[in-house]
């Protein structure tokens, strides 16, 4: 569900073909945000595994102009923040600062996407640091099993590549691979720019002209875009860890972000595990029975699929019953329509949950630049309203028959040593 509060949004393109959101707020703190839209879908079959995220992490090492100590005190210096992450399906360069210093965080911002210089000494400390940092997933256990079942889920689809690669795909990275990665994804029709916050219009116009208008506009020709993974039969695999806990994980295909589907599942997620400490996993398990300490569901929509889990943790003699505990809230969601109360209760909490994020500078940046990339259009918190009112409990009630399926799900488990 894509949404922003109802402050003005204004919108223009670069003749490089650059898209540019400004959300006007009323607020003295601002945010402006490159969002490139590639990640780990887009490497496969010509770049190595894990070079988008490890193209963000060059990024930050040198410019035409800047050395990396440069780049981190630019905006550190003036109380601001700069930071960036990659999915798999886009890398995101963001900065957060005081208004008057708005010109210094877009120049900031041009210079990184536009001109790195991918410093060959700094190449093999940086793959060191992602080394640990993929070392480091491996030490969390929710974390390694889901990146495991999507491994499982999504066979043989890009989908299934880690974000962080692997080792020995990391090995093989070298400053050409950086270069061509950069010059065939970073480009004007391949980016947004988004800023958060209170400026002059004509003033933030000529900036934005002036800073960015030099790149590239670029051609989608040269970008890998995957078609829909292919459907693979459901699986139940198990395996051991060094931990004291058995942790688990349930769940199969969703919707995609364009499907009509989308907003049900979304809304069916947040009532069985949501934020809402009155969640159905939540009241139903963690509260009546004690028997474990996490436990919460997740449904992420990509551009050609979809996933959704329920993930957990507890004790290995308590994991079957945790287990059965799970599908016995799955099946209710999926033959009891809910009732008048519990439907507005539903529709109140998302509502809320809404309006909370979108409260919040540093989200409205990533909401709306992720909407232009995908769908071209910036959806107001009205009309998302709008379509939540148009849902009935019968639509969720539908959407959970469909995904719940037994016969369609699959499971991942890790247990102890010795258990």
């Amino acid at each position: 569900m894509r949404s922003v509060q109802d402050w003005p949004i204004h919108r223009f393109s670069l003749p490089n073909g650059l898209r540019v959101a400004w959300v006007e707020t009323r607020s003295p703190v601002a945010s402006a945000g490159v969002m490139v839209d590639a990640g780990t879908l887009n490497e496969a079959p010509d770049f190595s595994a894990g070079i988008a995220h490890f193209t963000e992490h060059m990024l930050f090492k040198g410019t035409q102009k800047r050395k990396a100590h440069h780049i981190l005190t630019r905006m550190d210096d003036v109380g601001g923040d700069l930071n960036a992450y990659t999915t798999k399906e886009q890398t995101f360069y963001y900065a957060t600062f005081l208004q008057p210093h708005t010109y210094r965080a877009l120049e900031l911002l041009a210079d990184m996407v536009r001109q790195p210089c991918f410093p060959e000494r700094e190449i093999p400390k940086e793959k060191a640091v992602v080394l640990d940092e993929i070392q480091s997933s491996k030490d969390d256990a929710l974390d390694e099993l889901g990146e495991w079942f999507d491994a499982e889920l999504f066979a043989n689809h890009p989908l299934s590549t880690p974000i962080l690669g692997d080792p020995e795909a990391l090995a093989r990275l070298n400053r050409s691979d950086l270069i061509r990665w950069h010059q065939q994804t970073y480009t004007a029709n391949n980016m947004v720019l988004v800023l958060v916050g209170r400026f002059q219009r004509k003033i933030l116009e000529r900036w934005v002209r002036s800073l960015f208008e030099a790149l590239p506009a670029g051609s989608t020709a040269g970008i890998a875009r995957p078609t829909a993974p292919t459907a693979v039969p459901t699986f139940s695999k198990r395996d051991v860890r060094s931990n004291h806990s058995a942790y688990g994980i349930l769940g199969g295909i969703g919707p995609d972000v364009f499907s009509d589907g989308r907003l049900p599942v979304s809304v069916l997620n947040t009532i069985l595990g949501g934020p809402a400490m009155s969640s159905r996993l939540n009241m139903g398990i963690r509260e009546k029975y004690g028997i474990t300490y996490v436990l919460e569901s997740g449904y992420t929509p990509y551009r050609m699929s979809g996933n959704w889990s329920v993930i957990w943790a507890t004790e290995p003699a308590k994991m079957e019953r945790t287990r059965t505990l799970i599908l016995k809230e799955l099946k209710k969601l999926s033959s009891q329509p809910l009732g008048s109360m519990q439907w507005h209760k539903a529709t109140q909490q998302i509502m809320g949950q809404l309006a909370l994020s979108n409260e919040n500078a540093g989200n409205m940046l990533q909401i709306v630049a992720r909407s232009i990339l995908l769908h071209d259009e910036v959806e107001t918190l009205a009309a998302v309203f709008d379509r939540l009112h148009s849902l009935k409990p019968s639509d969720i009630t539908a959407a959970a028959s469909a995904l719940f399926e037994p016969s369609k799900i699959s499971e991942c488990y890790y247990y102890p040593e010795n258990a």
